[in-house]
């Protein structure tokens, strides 16, 4: 081997194009070659180090190919050190290793590190002490180098903990299509989006693929391009404003033929924008977009303000003696879920407090005890559904706190003067008052349904961001309204009960009160709200 093969040799981007092999779309072996959206991964991570990225794409675009062989290179020809690629089915897995193995076997024979073990499932190279491997889960072995493979399919307890047994010099990198916004793989790339974690994230649309076009045959480019429909005369505009590229007749033929085969699964396997990837999968309660934009604001106006916080608490703003508050609070129900309050500003229309922990009762109501008072005596809501009826219990007797919501109940019957009404203390969550307590929330923090994402208003202004991801994460599993599977929901019930109370003091603070004899509210224990 002479010196330019010896230096050529040196260079990983000439190994990565010059010595592995593939198999193409057509099946044929050829040697890999970068395509458009591999020189865009390249550009992506230039100068890192580690690597951290997260890629979310569409189907076909040879991100996985990349990663793969982009560690399976570092692994062959750097000493002690450990790869690992995971993915959420071994049916996958699978089909991943097949890729590394052709490499590794289709290399020159001179240039292929010996192997000390070899099995189905990882390559040993016993003269460097490197090893490439893939699994459903990695918890014990420290990798130096670990490629997750559609992350957003992945159980989230899986990621965490393979996550948690990398270090801070790991190269992580990740690729994966939309599978909703109830995922790991979601919140990490939205988190590098907005810069509150250290990946670096890249959106690879079907259109930065040369082949995703048809022939024209015989039809005229003008019969197409003068004649675009809606979503298409958008995809023009996305492709000229993001990615300077300019919508050819051959790519719309391609994408009518496309979306006809596709139909709903299309803006998923090749979506045009990250959103579409994430919204148009999944059966998500509240409109994503619009809660995508309201944790944009939310994580600016933390950042701009840096409310004071600890572990458990956030205070958003000081109380105001001038303005009246509202609480809502959702007890624990297991050992994962966390006690939540939640108090609203109901003068400025905004939020002001947060406290969530894994905490037992006796704590839990003295919380709300300290804090409600706090902030003037908010008329507090406590959801009196299993150990609710313990906070409240604590709450009346032993704290004597005395703006609690009740309710009343009363009869078609003429009543004694003697009798008084029954009261109940707490907010009573069943199936009707769920499901018109998550309706209200939805229209309090969309607006109308009519209005798009540059036009809504809240009714008051959110700034808890843990609750705007569990908003992300809830939904309409045919007709039961609840979180994913494991995904918590604690925020959002909070925040319903504390939405129910915010309506109640809003409208009455306007004069408008129930004439029924149903709704009364006051700040005093004796005739606080009554619904």
């Amino acid at each position: 081997m002479n010196q330019t093969e010896i230096a050529q040799l040196a260079d990983k981007m000439y190994r990565m194009q010059h010595l592995y092999k593939i198999k193409d779309k057509k099946h044929n072996l050829v040697t890999f070659k970068f395509n458009d959206a591999q020189q865009r991964i390249i550009r992506s991570i230039d100068g890192q180090k580690p690597i951290r990225n997260i890629i979310i794409k569409s189907r076909q675009e040879g991100v996985s190919t990349f990663w793969l062989l982009w560690w399976l290179d570092d692994t062959m020809f750097t000493q002690n050190i450990t790869t690992g690629i995971l993915s959420h089915k071994w049916e996958s897995l699978n089909h991943l290793w097949s890729i590394v193995m052709l490499a590794y076997k289709m290399l020159p024979a001179d240039l292929q590190a010996p192997l000390g073990e070899e099995s189905r499932r990882a390559l040993y190279f016993k003269e460097i002490e490197s090893k490439i491997f893939i699994s459903v889960s990695i918890k014990s072995t420290a990798v130096h180098n670990l490629h997750i493979s559609e992350w957003c399919w992945c159980k989230d307890d899986e990621v965490k903990m393979t996550l948690g047994a990398t270090s801070p010099d790991t190269n992580i990198t990740g690729e994966s299509t939309g599978n909703g916004v109830a995922n790991d793989g979601y919140l990490t790339y939205q988190d590098a989006v907005t810069g509150d974690n250290e990946y670096r994230y890249l959106f690879l649309p079907w259109f930065i693929q040369r082949e995703y076009q048809l022939p024209l045959k015989e039809i005229e480019p003008d019969s197409i391009m003068k004649h675009l429909k809606e979503d298409e005369k958008r995809v023009q505009r996305i492709m000229l404003d993001d990615y300077k590229m300019v919508l050819t007749p051959e790519q719309v033929l391609w994408r009518r033929q496309t979306k006809r085969a596709q139909k709903d699964l299309f803006p998923q396997e090749f979506p045009e924008t990250a959103e579409d990837a994430f919204v148009s999968s999944g059966k998500h309660f509240f409109a994503v977009k619009k809660i995508l934009e309201l944790l944009k604001d939310a994580r600016a106006w933390n950042k701009a303000n840096t409310p004071d916080t600890d572990e458990r608490f956030i205070e958003y703003e000081k109380p105001n003696k001038n303005d009246v508050y509202v609480a809502g609070a959702d007890t624990s129900e297991g050992v994962n879920d966390n006690c939540t309050l939640k108090i609203i500003n109901v003068t400025k229309r905004r939020h002001a407090f947060k406290y969530r922990g894994k905490v037992g009762i006796k704590t839990f109501y003295n919380v709300c005890n300290e804090w409600c008072r706090t902030y003037n005596n908010a008329l507090l809501a406590v959801e009196r559904n299993n150990t609710g009826h313990a906070v409240i219990l604590g709450l009346d007797e032993i704290c004597r706190y005395r703006n609690l919501f009740y309710e009343t109940q009363s009869t078609r019957a003429k009543m004694k003067m003697s009798d008084k009404p029954k009261i109940k203390l707490g907010w009573d969550t069943n199936k009707l008052s769920r499901t018109k307590m998550l309706i209200d929330l939805k229209q309090a923090i969309e607006g109308d349904e009519e209005d798009d994402i540059d036009t809504f208003q809240p009714m008051y202004s959110i700034y808890d961001e843990d609750m705007l991801k569990e908003l992300l994460t809830f939904i309409n599993n045919d007709g039961k309204y609840e979180a994913s599977e494991g995904k918590l929901d604690d925020e959002v019930i909070a925040e319903a009960i504390a939405n129910q109370m915010f309506m109640l003091k809003y409208r009455t603070s306007r004069k408008i009160v129930n004439k029924g004899g149903k709704i009364f509210v006051s700040d005093k224990r004796e005739s606080a709200t009554l619904f």
